[in-house]
């Protein structure tokens, strides 16, 4: 619940790293902020599917495909990120 919480915080700052936030004096710190929420989503989607992983392994539940989608999600908006896709 907490990592998907953290993608939508993480959704509504998409903006201060987009072409209008790029031509502000505070672009550099926006960006940074950014970051730093990205891997805080990241780590928290992959706690999220570690510790289903590990109750899966206990009571057999189904394989948690939602938390995965969540981490994938993450992943490419890592790689978007770094590769500077966001700042179109």
């Amino acid at each position: 619940m907490l990592s998907w919480l953290s993608f939508l915080i993480l959704c509504m700052l998409l903006s201060m790293v987009g072409q209008a936030a790029a031509a502000t004096p505070v672009a550099a710190q926006s960006r940074r902020a950014f970051a730093v929420f990205l891997l805080i989503s990241m780590v928290l989607s992959l706690l999220a599917v570690f510790s289903k992983m590990a109750r899966r392994a206990i009571d057999k539940s189904p394989l948690p495909y939602v938390s995965f989608g969540m981490l994938g999600l993450t992943v490419l908006l890592f790689i978007a990120f770094f590769a500077r896709l966001l700042e179109v």
